[in-house]
C-alpha cells in the first residue's frame, strides 16, 4: 500500500497506544474553520447521547472528535486517549502511582468506557476502554 492509498483500513491500534484525540473548543466554529484551512478537515456531527459533538474527516476516516467546553471559563484544550485493556484497572493503578482521576469512569454505548485523568507531572490525557465491533 503506497503512503497516499486509503483504500486500505489502518491496522488495530495496540493496548498502550493514543486511539482518539478531542479537542474542547470556547469557540467550535472558530476551532473547526482553523483546522479545516490548516488541516483540511471537514465534519459530521453526530448524537452521542452526551451533548453535540462533531466528528472530524480525511476523506473517509475519522481522525479527532471536537466539542464544546463542559465548563464556562475553561480553556480550549486537546486531550488525547489512551487505550487500556481494562478501565477500572488503569484506574486504580492512576491513583495508586500519583495520578488524580478527574473525572469518574463513564459509558458511552457502542464506543466504550472512559476517564480523564492527570498524571503526577499535570499531564491531562483519558484512559479507555474501547467497545470492539464483531468481527
Amino acid at each position: 500500500m503506497s503512503d497516499g492509498d486509503q483504500s486500505q483500513s489502518p491496522p488495530m491500534p495496540v493496548q498502550g497506544a493514543f486511539i482518539w484525540n478531542e479537542l474542547l473548543s470556547s469557540d467550535l466554529d472558530k476551532s473547526k474553520a482553523f483546522m479545516s484551512a490548516v488541516a483540511g478537515w471537514t465534519y459530521e456531527e453526530v448524537d452521542m447521547g452526551t451533548g453535540a459533538y462533531t466528528i472530524a474527516r480525511m476523506a473517509d476516516r475519522q481522525v479527532a472528535g471536537l466539542m464544546a467546553v463542559p465548563h464556562p471559563g475553561m480553556p480550549s484544550q486537546w486531550c488525547g486517549y489512551v487505550w487500556v485493556g481494562d478501565v477500572d484497572a488503569a484506574a486504580a493503578a492512576v491513583k495508586q502511582n500519583g495520578g488524580e482521576m478527574l473525572t469518574e469512569i463513564m459509558h458511552v454505548p457502542s464506543i466504550g468506557r472512559f476517564a480523564t485523568v492527570k498524571d503526577p507531572t499535570g499531564a491531562v490525557f483519558a484512559i479507555m476502554t474501547p467497545e470492539m465491533p464483531a468481527p
